[in-house]
């Protein structure tokens, strides 16, 4: 009896994010990924224009919402004329100085003999750096740069916050928020 009073009672209950379930217009999220080591969420949305924008959030819904809010903040300023792109020549060299962060990046990882957290192997983060380097250099594409550097770059950020790999990996979140922006 006690059992078909416990279903009944979870039959009724509304959902639980019923209240964020709406979009906002301009929301495209292509990535959303948990961070164990900061308990929080990141999520990308990719403009009409190929423009990428994050989001960052307690809960995965906040993180699409923040996403497509830039997203949709882009958008307006571009269709009333006051958001301007990078040349092609700036898109280059900020392409080019990611790339050089990352490798930097790379050497860090790779030389560094604190303990590795909890996540990710070291050898799959140097591989993905590598990896991730190389993308940069050969698309322009902004959403396969994003999807193959911003997880391993967040992931560097918080599981070595207070050090020179977590800086570096903040300098490089820096660089990708710039490129993806422009």
């Amino acid at each position: 009896m006690a059992r078909t009073a416990k279903t009944k009672a979870l039959r009724v209950a509304p959902p639980f994010t019923g209240s964020i379930d709406a979009k906002v217009p301009a929301e495209n999220v292509e990535l959303s990924h948990y961070l164990a080591e900061t308990r929080r969420w990141i999520a990308y949305s990719k403009a009409s224009d190929g423009k990428v924008f994050f989001g960052d959030g307690a809960t995965e819904p906040l993180a699409r919402r923040a996403a497509g809010l830039r997203t949709l903040a882009h958008l307006e300023g571009r269709a009333s004329g006051e958001a301007e792109g990078l040349s092609p020549d700036d898109i280059k060299k900020a392409r080019d100085e990611l790339a050089r962060e990352l490798a930097q990046l790379r050497v860090l990882v790779m030389t560094s003999n604190l303990p590795f957290p909890d996540g990710y192997p070291r050898e799959v983060v140097l591989t993905e750096l590598q990896a991730s380097r190389e993308i940069v250099l050969a698309t322009d594409e902004r959403g396969i740069i994003a999807r193959w550097t911003l997880p391993t770059l967040l992931f560097l950020a918080g599981g070595f916050a207070n050090g020179i790999i977590g800086k570096g990996a903040e300098k490089s979140l820096e660089l990708l928020t710039k490129l993806l922006a422009g």
